[in-house]
């Protein structure tokens, strides 16, 4: 045994272009190089030569050594393995990862070829593969063709197998309580969640249509990922500065993942959320009755402002502003109104936060008719 590590040592270390010994190409090569029986022959000659006349044999082990240096350095160079650089297969379906090759510079094909499938696994190592029918997720790595034609060359080619698994449709679900727009920073907008799926999926986040994009302030989005199985699943949550004029604006998700030679998208539902924002405008206007209104009419005022969630009113008269006059929700109502009760009537949002100036006005005029006096 030791001569046959010495003499593989030998030609691994004198081989051109064959790379260094203990590389599983030059191994798998050096030992279809010579087969058994004739490797077995070879060693004898050696073993005779060396138990025999060592000075006298010498120089004829070194041309023999030299000889195969030189049949090895040409063996490699006239055999071309052809393979696909990539091969893209969906999850549970069966890959097919065609290996082909040719002999250049040789007068006949070889009688006898060899061929030998490795795998590069994780570490960086190959291993040889005897029987290999999985599609896991696993198996997406480098997959090595080895071609030995003996005297005739050796060569090798590789293909990378990548495996797709497209997720679910993402699911997306909005904040259930309303936002504020006088909230500092950005607030949880919606959450948007994608299971299950090889490579890992991308979220993106739309407004009306258009794409939000980070923005420190206004917008921020969160990515939360996980793995099962070698599947992956992602969650991404949207924070979002509001303003006004988002009551009436629509957000959706889109996920976007690689599929063999593409990438596919697959939206979301939109939804809308609910935002709260300060009262700027106030109306107030008579209700009832319709026409004039005359002494013992009962009389309905009724003001509105344009906030959200719509505010509690303080109805007053010019003349008495410091007086909350009762009221139900934003009604005032009058009961057998007289002539006294004419006035300029006012309300405000019950928390106007000291904008003074968000007011309704009215003027309520009543009608009266004194009796006939008869002067004799």
């Amino acid at each position: 045994m030791s001569n046959a590590c010495a003499v593989s040592a030998a030609v691994g270390s004198c081989m051109t272009g064959a790379g260094q010994l203990g590389d599983p190409l030059q191994e798998a090569f050096l030992l279809q190089l010579l087969p058994r029986a004739r490797l077995s022959l070879t060693l004898d000659w050696i073993r005779r030569t060396r138990s025999g006349e060592v000075m006298a044999h010498g120089p004829f082990l070194w041309l023999f050594l030299l000889h195969l240096c030189l049949l090895s350095s040409n063996a490699w160079a006239r055999v071309e393995v052809t393979m696909h650089a990539g091969v893209e297969v969906y999850l549970s379906d069966s890959a097919q990862i065609p290996c082909q090759y040719r002999f250049t510079n040789v007068d006949s094909e070889p009688s006898f070829v060899v061929t030998q499938w490795f795998v590069r696994s994780a570490g960086h190592t190959r291993t040889r593969i005897f029987y290999f029918d999985t599609d896991a997720l696993s198996d997406e790595r480098e997959f090595f063709c080895q071609v030995n034609g003996m005297e005739a060359g050796a060569g090798e080619g590789k293909t990378h197998l990548r495996v797709f698994a497209p997720p679910e449709a993402p699911v997306i679900e909005g904040v259930l309580t309303g936002i504020s727009v006088t909230k500092e920073g950005p607030s949880k907008v919606a959450s948007c969640e994608v299971t299950n799926g090889f490579p890992k999926p991308n979220i993106t986040w739309y407004r009306n249509n258009l794409p939000l994009t980070p923005d420190p302030g206004n917008v921020n989005v969160l990515s939360l990922i996980w793995e099962t199985k070698g599947l992956y699943s992602v969650e991404s949550t949207l924070e979002y500065k509001v303003v006004k004029e988002d009551r009436e604006a629509r957000f959706s998700c889109e996920v976007s993942f690689s599929v063999p030679g593409a990438i596919r998208t697959v939206e979301s539902n939109t939804i809308n959320i609910t935002v709260y924002y300060p009262t700027t405008m106030v109306e107030l206007w008579k209700e009832a009755p319709r026409g004039l209104v005359k002494e013992g009419d009962a009389v309905e005022l009724h003001c509105q402002g344009d906030g959200n969630p719509p505010p509690s009113f303080i109805f007053s008269r010019e003349q008495e502003v410091d007086y909350d006059m009762p009221v139900l929700g934003q009604v005032l109502a009058l009961a057998a109104v007289t002539r006294k009760d004419s006035a300029l009537y006012q309300c405000r949002p019950e928390h106007a936060d000291g904008n003074a100036e968000v007011r309704g006005e009215v003027q309520l005029t009543v009608h009266y008719l004194d009796p006939a006096v008869v002067v004799p």
